[in-house]
């Protein structure tokens, strides 16, 4: 009976402590190797490994652990990211890493100015084995040599330009040079600008603007680039641009300019002319001078002027107007004493009529 017992609690001891453990969780950057990713359950005393993901690399720490009463020992290993360092120099140029030396950067081959890259990958990237593909070479740029140009010729003649070379370009007589006489072979390897050619001369007619004269530039006869400036004649204005030069077609540029006429403006003269009887004026507004005349007036020996009456100057007979007056006043009262006399005399009695003007009048 005892023995039974023993027995019994002995399996059950084994049945609690040999307990199985589940699929283990990598850590980041990380995979179960081998046939043990396929596995859900893993028993007790059991081992698996871990390998780092591609791109990566064990920098520390054992890859295996170990399942013990249920429970995997902890895993040490650390896979950090690759990293493929700098590659080979280039002679004649330089290898940049924009995107840094890690797992799945690229790099920049750049060569010197003059220099161009030759052969090599079209495309070098860090992968899991280091720097893939081959690194190209810098080599020396050269232009090949432009096409013969129709009446003309360039010098110096070669078989292939180096970077900087130039050529020059002349033209035979009666052909002119459209373009730039002077090309170069550029550091991308093709000659720039673009060849001249040479052309027929070509010839501009004379300029015709009216009311206006040749100022400076050239004189006939007018070739291709010929410069001419023209202004306007006295009195006229220009519209436009004075300066024309001749073009490959024959024809000026920009289009002639126009003279026109300045205006001219006047000054409105306003005159006044007023009669010495009324007060009424009269007001000439012309464009141009104006010349007043005095007016002239005849009085009747029966008018009189009266005293409270006072003409209106007009401009210059003013001061005549005046006197006028003045001298009519006094005839006015020249005639009332005279008239006050004689009254006296045939009344022969005293002057009670004016006693403001003559006081007491004596016979």
């Amino acid at each position: 009976m005892g023995v039974t017992h023993f027995l019994l609690l002995s399996t059950l001891c084994l049945a609690i402590t040999a307990q199985d453990c589940g699929k283990p969780q990598p850590e980041a950057n990380m995979h179960l190797r081998g046939d043990n990713i396929l596995l859900e359950t893993f028993p007790n005393g059991a081992s698996v490994s871990f390998a780092c993901d591609v791109g990566y690399m064990s920098s520390r720490g054992s890859p295996t652990i170990v399942c013990t009463d249920g429970t995997w020992s902890t895993i040490a290993l650390i896979c950090r990211k690759r990293n493929c360092g700098a590659t080979d120099e280039i002679v004649n140029g330089d290898v940049e890493y924009p995107e840094g030396t890690e797992f799945g950067a690229l790099l920049k081959v750049v060569c010197n100015t003059g220099f161009q890259p030759v052969g090599g990958s079209k495309e070098i990237r860090c992968e899991a084995q280091g720097w893939t593909g081959r690194l190209p070479s810098c080599e020396a740029v050269v232009c090949e040599p432009p096409p013969a140009v129709v009446g003309g010729r360039f010098n110096p003649v070669k078989d292939m330009y180096s970077y900087r070379d130039a050529i020059t370009y002349s033209c035979q007589k009666d052909y002119t040079l459209v373009g730039q006489n002077i090309i170069s072979c550029s550091d991308k390897g093709i000659l720039t600008p673009d060849p001249p050619q040479c052309v027929t001369t070509v010839y501009c007619e004379e300029p015709d603007i009216k009311n206006a004269v040749w100022s400076g530039g050239a004189r006939p006869p007018y070739k291709y680039k010929s410069l001419v400036i023209y202004k306007c004649n006295r009195g006229f204005i220009m519209e436009g641009e004075g300066s024309l030069t001749c073009q490959i077609d024959g024809k000026w540029s920009p289009a002639f300019p126009t003279c026109k006429v300045i205006p001219t403006t006047t000054k409105a003269t306003t005159t006044t002319t007023t009669t010495a009887s009324t007060t009424a004026s009269t007001t000439t507004t012309a464009s141009t001078a104006t010349t007043t005349r005095p007016t002239t007036q005849s009085k009747k020996p029966t008018d009189r002027l009266h005293p409270t009456d006072k003409p209106t100057p007009t401009g210059n007979g003013s001061n005549t107007h005046t006197v006028g007056i003045v001298v009519g006043v006094l005839v006015a009262v020249l005639a009332v004493v005279a008239g006050c006399y004689v009254w006296y005399r045939k009344k022969t009695s005293n002057f009670l009529g004016c006693p403001v003007l003559l006081g007491r009048i004596t016979p």
